[in-house]
């Protein structure tokens, strides 16, 4: 997920195994189950590989994450209780004392701001009392880390921290209808980010 293997590149297991110290039936088993997630390919008789870097999988990664993850919120917002109010300021609180910085001149502080952002998307849907959803949720929202480890676009004008506060904003008044329509705006701005620097960087495969 932190773009160490480049879009499509198979993985070593000999090298995998030497480097965390595992055997060779446990790295498999690992990278069976990565690639059940769909953050790896398996490939018959070849072993495992990244995922391809492709605009046409940006872009329905894209409408699937968008429509789980506002289905994750809207539920969210009916079944949450004060303390799961409680639970998505704090992690807004921690989100906007993360540093926004440049991954590629500070790897470590991106890194934090990322956890950051994750917990936070985390916690908004974390109500939704449907494991099948918040899993799949997941997963989009790991695949989709992925993409933005290999192409990290730039950010332009776009105020991410104040997308974050209106979506905060609104799920505290329970308005689930503003709260779910901002959520699929900040995530299609992401994405158009990521699909434009896609196109920029690898013609647009």
């Amino acid at each position: 997920m932190s773009g160490v293997y480049g879009p499509g590149q198979r993985l070593p297991i000999a090298a995998l195994c030497e480097k965390y110290g595992a055997g060779l039936s446990v790295a498999r088993e690992a990278l069976t189950r990565l690639a059940e997630q769909g953050l790896l390919r398996a490939e018959r008789n070849r072993g495992f590989a990244t995922i391809p870097l492709s605009v046409d999988e940006l872009e329905d990664l894209m409408l699937a994450r968008a429509q789980i993850e506002e289905a994750c919120l809207r539920r969210s917002m009916v079944r949450g209780d004060t303390r799961w109010e409680a639970s998505v300021v704090a992690a807004h609180h921690a989100l906007s004392k993360a540093p926004v910085v440049d991954p590629a001149a500070d790897p470590a502080g991106f890194a934090e701001w990322a956890e950051a952002h994750a917990a936070f998307h985390a916690a908004l849907c974390a109500a939704s009392a449907s494991p099948r959803l918040l899993d799949l949720r997941q997963s989009l929202f790991d695949t989709a880390e992925v993409y933005h480890a290999w192409l990290r676009p730039a950010g332009g004008l776009r105020d991410r921290s104040g997308e974050h506060r209106e979506i905060m904003d609104a799920v505290l008044v329970r308005d689930s209808a503003k709260a779910g329509a901002l959520m699929i705006v900040h995530i299609t701005r992401t994405f158009d980010q990521l699909i434009a620097a896609a196109r920029d960087t690898h013609g647009g495969g």
